[in-house]
């Protein structure tokens, strides 16, 4: 059997855990880039699926060991998306413990979760709008 990591840094780890580490950083990645890029406007319109993420991440983790913030009702569209963030960070921080540790643990429910919301952010024309941007930007950097 063939390491796809063979021959990177990523080579002597499990592969499983590689895929789940590399995939939520993926999300952080563009999480940011729609908090920095896209404006108040795009971000409210997009309330109802930023909500049904939190809830969602809330869910998946809910068994876990890790206790997770929720986000304030009052603080808008913006705040709701920067708890996202640190949600999934935190998420990151958990796979990545468990990366180097070689131990699955509660990776299998944090990886669904990571790719719930990567198809919600992939589902938003809003936000695919904005994610465009990004990968343009990223292009001019090859």
């Amino acid at each position: 059997m063939n390491n796809k990591y063979q021959g990177t840094m990523y080579a002597h780890m499990d592969s499983v855990l590689t895929d789940r580490m590399l995939a939520a950083d993926a999300l952080i990645e563009r999480l940011e880039y729609l908090h920095d890029n896209a404006d108040g406007s795009i971000i409210a319109s997009a309330l109802k699926s930023l909500n049904d993420i939190e809830s969602e991440i809330l869910d998946s983790c809910s068994e876990s060991q890790i206790t997770l913030p929720q986000a304030q009702n009052d603080g808008g569209a913006k705040c709701l998306l920067k708890t996202i963030i640190y949600q999934t960070k935190t998420i990151f921080h958990e796979i990545y413990v468990s990366w180097i540790s070689g131990n699955q643990g509660y990776t299998p429910c944090y990886e669904e979760c990571v790719n719930y919301m990567t198809k919600r952010i992939n589902e938003e024309d809003a936000f695919r709008n904005v994610l465009n941007g990004m990968r343009v930007k990223n292009r001019g950097h090859l």
